[in-house]
């Protein structure tokens, strides 16, 4: 049986049904810009059910029309979390600020590169070839976004972030260099940043904590790279010999040159590792200098070594076997970029 609903009509109460098969070849309208309960692809797909004289309506009415449905078959439990979710995203729209004004205002020319420009303004089958170059066959490219906007964009994106979080989650305002550390040290996006406090403040709460501290940003990292906290070891020999391979990576890395930055060493399990070792990657971890290349092939064979020196060659253990295909990696990469340089000096 199909739901029914009242709908409220300035002036007027009428009862309607929704239909009880979608209508599929409709496109539904885009309800972004408009002050809403519920997330805009809720709208989008309900519309589909609308009554056909609902259909041709304005915008302003099929919500209200369809926020009355929604709300009048929602318990009152989630009619509440549905209007402390709205007041939350009112109070993240007026405390924000944003970085870069001129974003928000779209003008063409500082989003766009002129070739872009050049060819959407002159809209023809030629301007667009021009534009357009086939990076290999059958792909097909072309330059878009300027290389400013791009960079405008993701600075907007953490600044974003910080200030949501720094706002709402009573995370002290001493954390922002921290984050962008972690920001550095993760190399990821400002919603991967998002999650990242998101499993941090899931930790607070779970410890009755009112604000996020260093120690649930330090396990939220270790949960979201390497895995689930798994059993703690007791001590026993199998702990020491743990404890001398990771602290193994950390001394080879730090004592070699051109290595990154030692972060974290702990014993705790994750996924399948029994110990990690963390590093702080350099700047742009997609450039690797010759010299990083070898210093991180010392510091990969760090763990085997302090297992051979501590404990003897006899007991020397298979934790080292992920170490040693990472090393392969690395060699392979070695020779491979010493080939290149030679072919490119002769």
């Amino acid at each position: 049986m199909a739901s029914s609903a009242i709908a409220r009509a300035p002036g007027a109460t009428t009862c309607r049904r929704l239909r009880i098969n979608p209508n599929n070849e409709l496109r539904p309208d885009n309800y972004e810009d408009m002050h809403l309960d519920f997330p805009n692809p809720v709208y989008k797909n309900l519309e589909k059910y609308l009554p056909p004289d609902m259909l041709v309506s304005n915008r302003e009415e099929k919500v209200r029309f369809m926020t009355d449905i929604m709300h009048s078959h929602l318990p009152n439990g989630e009619r509440s979390r549905a209007q402390r979710h709205n007041d939350y995203r009112s109070k993240i729209v007026s405390n924000y600020q944003p970085l870069h004004r001129e974003l928000y205002n779209l003008v063409p020319i500082l989003c766009f590169v002129p070739s872009f420009l050049n060819a959407v303004n002159d809209n023809t089958e030629d301007s667009f070839r021009s534009i357009i170059s086939e990076a290999s066959p059958g792909v097909f490219v072309f330059d878009m976004l300027l290389p400013s906007f791009c960079e405008m964009m993701l600075e907007e994106d953490l600044s974003f972030i910080l200030i949501w979080y720094i706002g709402l989650c009573a995370l002290p305002a001493f954390w922002v260099n921290y984050i962008l550390l972690l920001h550095k040290l993760l190399a990821r996006s400002g919603a991967d940043l998002a999650n990242l406090l998101n499993e941090a403040a899931i930790l607070a709460g779970r410890r009755a904590k009112t604000a996020i501290s260093s120690k649930e940003i330090d396990d939220s990292i270790d949960r979201i790279v390497a895995g689930m906290e798994g059993t703690v070891m007791i001590d026993s020999k199998s702990k020491s010999l743990v404890a001398y391979h990771e602290v193994g990576h950390a001394v080879g890395g730090t004592l070699t040159p051109g290595h990154d930055a030692v972060q974290k060493v702990t014993l705790v399990p994750r996924g399948q590792a029994r110990g990690l070792t963390w590093f702080i990657p350099s700047d742009d971890p997609t450039l690797i200098s010759k010299q990083q290349l070898f210093a991180r092939i010392v510091g990969g064979l760090g763990g085997r070594a302090a297992e051979e020196i501590i404990f003897g060659e006899p007991e020397v253990t298979t934790l080292a076997v992920g170490d040693l295909q990472q090393i392969t990696g690395l060699a392979k990469q070695l020779l491979i970029s010493k080939k290149r340089l030679a072919s490119l000096r002769y």
